[in-house]
């Protein structure tokens, strides 16, 4: 899904271009819990940790399915792997697995991203069904 592809290319790039894939009330979660809410705050939060930590990591996606709850929502789950970094606390750099779900409304003809939720996880990637 567009929107989808739009954030983690967004997220190689350190989110440095205003997003043309969210919502203007987008809530994002963060790995530690963390919940920021609006274009304004989220780019300001995620603009920190890739300008520090998060410096030059690439987030790619290992597997992605996608369900539609109406004609104009739907919801997006990706497993990625990221590649090594050190996060805050972390006393040596690794690479993670993540899954991320986002949840898409549609605006008129265009899909966005209104919410996102990042949970790191251990082990290998998983696979989603049907990929």
């Amino acid at each position: 899904m567009e929107p989808v592809r739009a954030f983690y290319e967004a997220f190689g790039a350190g989110f440095q271009d205003a997003p043309t894939f969210a919502t203007e009330d987008w809530n994002h979660i963060n790995p530690g819990g963390g919940r920021t809410q609006g274009i304004p705050a989220v780019l300001s939060e995620v603009h920190q940790v890739h300008s520090t930590f998060l410096r030059g990591v690439s987030d790619k996606i290992v597997s992605s399915d996608v369900r539609y709850a109406g004609p104009e929502t739907a919801i997006a789950t990706v497993v990625s792997r990221t590649s090594p970094f050190a996060g805050p606390g972390d006393s040596f750099a690794y690479a993670h697995n993540q899954i991320r779900t986002f949840i898409l409304v549609k605006r008129g003809a265009k899909w966005l991203v209104t919410q996102d939720q990042n949970t790191n996880v251990g082990g290998p990637p998983a696979t989603a069904p049907g990929v």
